[in-house]
This record gives structure tokens, sequence and C-alpha cells, in this order.
């Protein structure tokens, strides 16, 4: 049996370009509805009800994270990662 993986990191930044004022970190429990209306479009629903429980799956789930993409501090992109055990 494999030894489990550590989980992401959740309170990160992960990168940031200064010139650009782009970043991604770890996406703060306070961005989580301006997250689902960006990801809304990406669920089979379309709906920011249906992407919000997305994103609380994600909180959830061992191993997981979600990160956001900011520029001047801005929500601009959400991404979510899960490891499958590999």
């Amino acid at each position: 049996m494999m030894d489990e993986q550590p989980s992401p990191p959740t309170e990160k930044v992960v990168f940031i370009d200064p010139g650009s004022h782009f970043e991604i970190r770890a996406l703060p429990e306070h961005d989580e509805a301006n997250a689902a209306a960006i990801l809304a479009p990406a669920t089979g629903a379309g709906t920011a009800e249906a992407a919000a429980a997305v994103v609380a799956a994600l909180r959830e789930a061992a191993g997981a994270a979600i990160y956001g993409a900011y520029i001047d501090h801005a929500l601009v992109g959400v991404y979510g990662i899960k490891r499958d055990g590999m």
C-alpha cells in the first residue's frame, strides 16, 4: 500500500507575475460566490448553484484543492485539482 499523498496547499500563493499583476493562489472562502459565477457555464446545469456544489465538493475532498487566478486582486479564473492516488 502506498503512503497517502499530502493535500495540495490551501493558503499559498502558487504563482505571481509582478509585471502583469497576475497571480494564482488558493481560493479563499470569501471568493466562492464569484468562483461559482465564473464556473457556472462549465457545469452541466449551467448555474451558479451547480458550480457552488462543485466548489464545496472540492473543499471537502481529500487530496483536492481549488485555486483562483487574479489580476489586480480581482478573480478572473478558477480551477480545481484532485489527486487520483497514483
